[in-house]
């Protein structure tokens, strides 16, 4: 008595199993794709709004005239405006004619002592590293306030 053993694949069996491993990976792929885009999205999300309450207390440390002029900034590493964990920052303050008035950094160190200065308009530049060592740039302009 005889008997048919298989002890191989046939070739539509192979290309099926080669099929199914490709578009496995694939997915696999992409999934990992998206949790990088995900993290990345939160470091970027965590710095906006970081950037956006430094940006509203120093409009509200400026609501006069003297305060504007004298370009006092509120320290963005304090209390509530402390940046989140594993983040560093760094401070620019620039007039109108692109004259850097304040700049300092989250360690502390400061290129300049604040200078009085009237010009009617003032850069603030906020730089931001991110705990993946990307770095995000803000930037607005405050007008002098018209209220002495």
């Amino acid at each position: 008595m005889r008997t048919d053993v298989r002890a191989a694949f046939t070739l539509a069996e192979v290309l099926v199993g080669v099929a199914l491993l490709a578009l496995a990976a694939l997915l696999l792929g992409y999934l990992g794709l998206g949790f990088s885009f995900s993290r990345t999205s939160r470091f970027d999300t965590a710095a906006q709004a970081y950037a956006r309450s430094y940006y509203d207390t120093v409009g509200a440390f400026w609501a006069t005239r003297a305060s504007y002029d004298a370009t006092v900034l509120p320290d963005p590493g304090a209390g509530v405006l402390g940046p989140p964990a594993g983040y560093s920052y760094v401070v620019n303050v620039k007039d109108g004619t692109g004259a850097t008035l304040v700049a300092f950094d989250s360690a502390g160190r400061s290129a300049l002592k604040p200078s009085a200065s009237v010009d009617p308009l003032k850069t603030v530049t906020l730089t931001v590293r991110t705990p993946d060592r990307r770095t995000l740039e803000f930037v607005t302009r405050f007008v002098r306030p018209t209220r002495r």
